[in-house]
Order: structure tokens, then sequence, then C-alpha cells
């Protein structure tokens, strides 16, 4: 090899060198110096990119009135910490960690801590300030999180939890599941009265309007009358509802299981430290209650239950409840949520027929 070729061997490696040195200097300013206001907790990956992509992202989508003394913002001065609560996206879990920490509540399942009324449970909230200064003053101060979710895979769970037989709990198949049942009820009742279901079947297969029906249409009557005793409406009438709501104004209004994540935290007008997501929910909760006990001795950390969601069966259950409605109806789903899907950085198609 003669001295040229070997010049120019070592050039190159001295270029390679010095551009990976250039690298890792640009890589540290980007993220150990880039944003001094991001906190501590949130400088390495993914936690850095959430911030910084969410705080970009806040153009896209409407901004929206800002209620702070609510019950949806926990906070825990011993800690300096505030957590809001979105619904269906690990609350309950958070929620009893949250009071763990405190030293408010004691060792118990999940499962035990649903079991409790929410009058009983001892939560310290916005709603129990004064006024907004101190919550705003908590805010600025205190480490603040949230966690995200697919929208769709939110709403299916919701549904599931709330207007299925899935749960033993009633409450919402009472009220709302009857409400949708009672709203649709002429596409299925073919002009009986929704106020028969009340009656036995044996009494309302003696109605003489019954005998004007065909056999397939008596069948769909009995078949709904249950739905409006047991309020088990199927998915296809749940997002029909939802759906009306939002065409008729009333998007803002949508009960808080299903009501879009970005009007329940608000994550473009508060300034949060640090961002969960439920698909890495176990990850991620490691790593944030590492950091709120620092110093604390290894024995006494309050770990998070190795009990992990089942990712694979959320979206199987996903598919299931989206294969049951249009693409029209999907596609004005996407229109009522497209601010949580804008700004979460999901993918709003995931659920589209042709994927199923």
């Amino acid at each position: 090899m003669d001295g040229k070729l070997r010049s120019w061997i070592l050039y190159f490696c001295v270029l390679i060198v010095t551009l990976n040195f250039i690298g890792n200097v640009r890589y540290l300013e980007i993220h150990q110096r880039k944003d001094p206001h991001i906190h501590p907790v949130s400088m390495q990956e993914p936690y850095y990119s959430r911030i910084v992509s969410t705080r970009s992202r806040c153009s896209r989508v409407a901004r929206h009135s800002t209620l702070i003394l609510s019950h949806r913002y926990k906070y825990n001065d011993q800690l300096k910490s505030v957590y809001c609560a979105t619904p269906k996206v690990a609350s309950t879990t958070w929620k009893l960690l949250f009071l763990q920490l405190a030293s408010r509540v004691g060792n118990m399942s999940v499962e035990e801590f649903r079991e409790i009324p929410y009058d009983d449970i001892p939560n310290t909230h916005f709603a129990q300030l004064d006024d907004e200064t101190m919550a705003w003053a908590r805010l600025h101060d205190y480490m603040t999180f949230y966690i995200t979710r697919h929208p769709f895979e939110r709403l299916v769970s919701a549904f599931n939890d709330k207007l299925t037989s899935k749960t033993p709990i009633t409450s919402y198949r009472d009220r709302v599941g009857v409400m949708i049942a009672k709203e649709q009820a002429d596409e299925y009742m073919h002009g009986v009265g929704t106020d028969f279901a009340r009656f036995p079947d044996w009494v309302i297969s003696r109605l003489p309007g019954l005998n004007k029906l065909n056999s397939t249409q008596k069948q769909q009557v009995f078949q709904y009358l249950r739905v409006l005793r047991t309020g088990e409406v199927p998915f296809v009438q749940f997002v029909r509802y939802i759906i009306k709501e939002y065409k008729e104004g009333r998007g803002d209004e949508l009960d808080v299981h299903w009501l879009p994540q970005v009007r329940l935290c608000h994550p473009c007008s508060i300034n949060y430290k640090f961002i969960m997501r439920f698909e890495t929910l176990f990850n991620d909760s490691t790593h944030l209650l590492e950091h709120l006990q620092t110093g604390y001795d290894e024995q006494s950390k309050i770990k998070f239950p190795q009990r992990a969601p089942a990712r694979q069966q959320q979206i199987q259950d996903t598919k299931f409840a989206f294969g049951q409605i249009s693409q029209s109806e999907i596609d004005t789903l996407k229109l009522i949520y497209k601010d949580d899907f804008a700004l979460f950085n999901y993918d709003p198609d995931e659920y589209d027929k042709n994927r199923l």
C-alpha cells in the first residue's frame, strides 16, 4: 500500500470520528440543553419526544375552556405532584397509587379500591380548593402528569365496562343504556311502545298490534324488549348515540368516560411535566414512581402492579366492535376524536374496515 492511499484512509477515519463527535454533541444539545423548561424526569426517551411532540402539535387542535377546580385533578402536597385522571386510562390504578403515596390508604388491590364509594375515598383534588389561584400555583410548581390512550380503544373499553354484562355494575346500563335503547327503539319495535317493556312477554304477545307483524318483526320486538329492560345496547347503537350528540352540538357534554381526552386534562393549556401512554403503562409508571420516591428506602417504595393490561386482547376487542359499524360511522368518530389523534400521535386509520 503506497503512502498516498494510506493518507486517504487516515483522512476518512479522522473524518468519520469527527462527524461522530459532532453528532454526539448535537444529541446532547437537543436532549439535555435544548429546552430548560422540560422537567428532568422527561429528559430521556421516549418521554422527551412526547413532551416536545405534544407541545408542537397544540397548534393543530382547538382550545377549550379549562375547568381547573375539578375532581379530575388529584394533588399531593407531600410529593408536590398533580395527577390528571382520565377515565378508562388506568385512572383507578393510578388514583389508588396516588393515595398510597400520600399514605392516605393502606395496602389494597384495585378490585378492593373499586368497592369503596367515591365520597368515602380520601382524595385531595382541586374541587376542594377555595379559588383557582391555589390550583394554578400547584400546576406551575408541582410534578404534573397524565396518561393517554388510543381514542378508539378507550371508547370500546368504556362501552364494555359501562354498557355490557362484562361488569356487574348496572348503573350506567340502567340510566344511559336504557335511554339509548328508548331513543332508537323505532327501528326495532315496529310500532310497539317502549313502555310495554315493563310487562312480561306473555302479556305483550297478546297485544292486538303484534298480530300485524311478520315472524321476523315479532322476533325483533321480543329481542329488543330485553335491551330495553337491561340497557345492554349493542356497540352500533352506542356509536350512533355519540354521533347524534356530536351532530346536534352536544359533543362537549358527552359522559367523561367517552369525552375526548383533550377536553379532560387540557394538555395545551397546562404545561405537564410527564406524559404516560397506556400502551407502555408499566414502564412509564415505574419510571415516574422511581422519580416520585427519590431518596426512599427501597423496601418502602410503592411499586406499580405487575398486572399489565392485555394489549392484544384490547386490540381484538376494538377490532370486533368496529367490525359492527360502518366506515361512514368510523369516519365520523375520527372527527369527534380528531384532537386526541392529532395531539397524542395515534393512528386514526388503525381500525378502518379495510384493516380489520
